[in-house]
């Protein structure tokens, strides 16, 4: 895994060569993108990224999260939390998978929370729009927290313009 400091969509270009090696895997901010897949593909593209100008950097990640790579373990992830009851929330909260506010959740859906791309960024911007101004992020990767942090600021700018 490494992080690209470009958009979404630039890094879609960037990886279209072996777009069946890497993927994009989170959007972290508007101009911060995490890939992962073979890691010869994920070299390749830092060293295109740095001949673009583009910074960029490897991840110490041991799982490629949020991306094809860990699809093959699906059932056994859903399997081993089918045993959980959920319940009701009491409070509605926001989910990066479906990107809206919901009260309930089940194994199948954290999965696709792992295995599918997060767009954490684009989150947490329509959260502020909606005028939410406090973020609670559970289990977040190390990098994603200290990433929020830093990032509030402008989460705030955004919204004076939305108000």
């Amino acid at each position: 895994m490494a992080f690209v400091r470009e958009t979404w969509a630039e890094c879609a270009s960037l990886i279209a060569g072996a777009a069946d090696r890497v993927a994009l895997a989170v959007e972290l901010g508007p101009r911060l993108t995490v890939i992962s897949g073979e890691a010869s593909a994920v070299r390749e593209t830092m060293l295109a990224a740095v001949a673009r100008g583009i910074g960029c950097g490897p991840l110490p990640l041991a799982q490629a999260y949020h991306t094809a790579d860990v699809r093959g373990l699906g059932e056994a992830f859903v399997e081993r939390l089918s045993g959980l009851r959920s319940r009701r929330s009491a409070i509605p909260y926001y989910s990066k998978r479906d990107r809206r506010l919901q009260t309930e959740i089940s194994a199948r859906h954290y999965w696709r929370i792992c295995s599918e791309p997060s767009l954490f960024y684009t989150l947490a911007r329509s959260m502020v729009r909606d005028g939410y101004r406090r973020f609670v992020e559970i289990g977040p990767h190390p990098m994603l927290g200290s990433r929020s942090r830093r990032r509030r600021r402008s989460w705030e700018s955004v919204s004076k313009f939305t108000r």
